[in-house]
């Protein structure tokens, strides 16, 4: 999968079977400033999005509606490792968070980690193995990666298929 492929993935629609678990705590003050990052970037000010949201962790470090979506405008602009501790950290507040595990994985695999791709993908479907997507990548990054080391075909099709998404 090449970068556009992996940057598709990034927008999605919630019927695609990945959903964000409920966090305990998240602060109200999420909508508000996600509300003034939306502003800036339908007004084309990407970099004033994501100053923005970086302002507001100052304030607000544990938001992880903030974190993932920081994250999400850094993959988008193509900056996937700037990107990574910010899914790091929303995993770290709520390891159950699948929305930022699956954006995880296919960063880490968008800039050649393999490894951590599949084993985020894996414990995503520990937690969620209903997940088509999370599924469908695990098995088409099995199936085709480059890596000798990471490709298992015959694993790819020994996934079990989710039943409900």
């Amino acid at each position: 999968m090449n970068i556009e492929g992996i940057r598709k993935f990034f927008f999605y629609k919630a019927e695609d079977g990945i959903r964000d678990s409920p966090v305990t705590g998240v602060q109200t003050c999420a909508l508000p400033i996600l509300g003034s990052a939306q502003t800036y970037l339908e007004a084309g000010y990407t970099d004033h999005a994501i100053r923005h949201l970086e302002d507001a962790l100052n304030q607000h470090a544990n938001d992880t509606q903030i974190l993932t979506t920081l994250a999400n405008l850094y993959v988008q602009q193509g900056q996937a490792t700037a990107a990574v501790p910010y899914y790091r950290k929303v995993l770290a507040i709520n390891p159950q968070h699948a929305d930022a595990r699956f954006r995880l994985a296919l960063t880490m695999y968008s800039q050649g980690d393999s490894f951590t791709a599949v084993k985020e993908l894996r414990r995503l479907l520990e937690l969620n193995p209903n997940s088509k997507m999370a599924a469908n990548t695990l098995a088409w990054i099995l199936a085709t990666c480059v890596d000798e080391r990471v490709r298992d075909g015959e694993g790819a099709v020994r996934l079990p298929e989710p039943t409900n998404q």
